[in-house]
C-alpha cells in the first residue's frame, strides 16, 4: 500500500527521476496505466485522495503498487541510498538496505539548508565561469515552481530563496554581468558544501 502523502523531501536526481520514467513508460504499454504521469505526480507531492480523482481509484491504487516496485527493484539494484529513503517515504515504513550499504544508510540525513546548498554547489562546481540563474533553472527546474521553504522571506521561490541564503553565507559570490543579470561563483564557504 502506498502512501504519497507523506512526501515532502527532494526529489530524486534528474537522471534517475528520468532512468525511473523510462523504466516505467515501457510498462504503460502492458497495464494501460498512466504510470508516468502519475509517478511525477507523486514526486510533486499530489496526496492519495488527488491521484485516485485524478486517475480513479483502483487505477490509482494499481499503479501506485506498481511504480513502488519499480522504485524499489531500481534503488535496490543502483544502490541509491536517495531513492531507498524516498521509497520509505512512499511506503511509510524504512525499507531495509542493501547489506554493504547498511552502515551509510544509518548516516543521518544532513539539514535541509545544507542538502540545498550542496545541491546548487554541485552544478556551479560543473562549470568554470560564474553561473546565471538560467543554468541553475536547467537543471533545478521545479526549485523555480517550489514556494521558498520560509513563507515570510519575501522570496517567489526556492530557488531565488537558496541563492540568496547562499550568497548571506559566503557560499557564493553574486556578480552583475554589463546587462544587469546576476550570476554566480563560489565564495569563500563554498568548498563546505561540494560533493554533499
Amino acid at each position: 500500500m502506498f502512501c504519497p502523502a507523506a512526501v515532502t523531501m527532494t526529489p530524486p536526481s534528474r537522471n534517475s527521476s528520468e532512468d525511473l520514467a523510462g523504466l516505467l513508460a515501457h510498462k504503460e504499454a502492458t497495464t494501460g496505466l498512466a504510470l508516468v504521469d502519475q509517478f511525477r505526480d507523486m514526486l510533486a507531492g499530489a496526496k492519495s485522495h488527488e491521484l485516485r480523482k485524478n486517475y480513479g481509484d483502483s487505477r490509482a491504487r494499481h499503479a501506485g503498487t506498481i511504480i513502488i516496485k519499480t522504485i524499489g527493484d531500481y534503488a535496490r539494484s543502483s544502490g541509491n541510498l536517495p531513492l531507498q529513503h524516498l521509497l520509505a517515504r512512499f511506503t511509510g515504513a524504512e525499507e531495509e538496505p542493501a547489506p554493504a550499504l547498511r552502515k551509510s544508510a544509518s548516516a543521518p540525513l544532513a539539514p535541509q539548508k545544507e542538502r540545498d546548498y550542496g545541491s546548487i554547489a554541485s552544478i556551479v562546481a560543473r562549470f568554470d565561469k560564474p553561473v546565471g540563474s538560467a543554468v541553475l533553472g536547467k537543471y533545478r527546474r521545479r526549485w523555480l515552481d517550489y514556494p521558498p521553504r520560509s513563507a515570510s522571506s519575501g522570496y517567489r521561490n526556492r530557488m531565488e530563496e537558496v541563492l540568496a541564503g547562499m550568497v548571506q553565507d559566503g557560499v557564493l559570490r553574486a556578480l552583475k554581468t554589463r546587462t544587469g543579470a546576476a550570476v554566480y561563483e563560489p565564495g569563500p564557504q563554498f568548498d563546505k558544501y561540494q560533493g554533499r
